[in-house]
């Protein structure tokens, strides 16, 4: 009888098809693990993290559907002289401010958010030296103090020309302010909508030039 010396293949081995198992199974492992890294989960977006960027910061008043609250610290609040020109908020400088007085809302601006996490800034009417007892603003004010305390709704009430307050009646959590503070807020508010002398678009305007 013949033998084959040891480590010469006689080309047999694989005759029939056999295959040296352990060979066989470190590829199938490899493929396991390449599908396995690129299978998508059904939880992926539950694993995923993201912040709300601040792009715009509206002026305006509060729409009487949302629940809103005011920034209790006085650092987040500014008297301004403000001039609405189509649907933007302007701020008048007080260089400018006597050729346009007749047009601008003294106002203070307070730093709100409602209870779906929109930032804006609300103006409240400041009265003039000249202005009688203007029940809007004194209600507009009563409004905003509450609500740096509370949740509260807003809404005008145009038979008694006042603003009607509503506190919400369910468990709101608290307001998340934004880390940029009132500064970065208001740059971003007034962002190319400040008033500072007499050859500003909007003062030419004005003037019919």
């Amino acid at each position: 009888m013949s033998t084959i010396p040891e480590g010469i293949d006689d080309g047999k081995s694989n005759e029939f098809g056999i295959a040296d198992n352990s060979e066989s199974q470190d590829q199938r492992n490899k493929d396991l693990a390449l599908i396995e890294s690129v299978r998508f989960r059904q939880d992926f977006d539950a694993k995923t993290t993201s912040k709300k960027a601040i792009v715009t910061v509206p002026v305006r008043k509060p729409d009487k559907k949302w629940f809103i609250r005011v920034h209790p610290n006085p650092d987040w609040q500014v008297e301004l002289a403000l001039m609405e020109e189509g649907r933007d908020q302007y701020i008048v400088t007080p260089a400018v401010y006597d050729e346009v007085a007749d047009v601008t809302k003294p106002s203070l601006v307070y730093t709100a958010i409602t209870s779906t996490g929109n930032v804006f800034f609300w103006p409240v009417n400041l009265p003039r030296e000249d202005d009688l007892q203007n029940s809007w603003t004194e209600s507009a004010q009563r409004a905003a103090s509450r609500a740096k305390e509370h949740w509260i709704r807003v809404s005008p009430n145009w038979t008694f020309k006042s603003y009607d307050l509503f506190e919400a009646q369910g468990r709101i959590v608290p307001p998340v302010w934004p880390e940029m503070g009132f500064a970065g807020l208001f740059k971003i508010a007034f962002a190319g909508r400040i008033i500072d002398n007499r050859d500003h678009p909007v003062m030419k305007r004005l003037r019919g030039e």
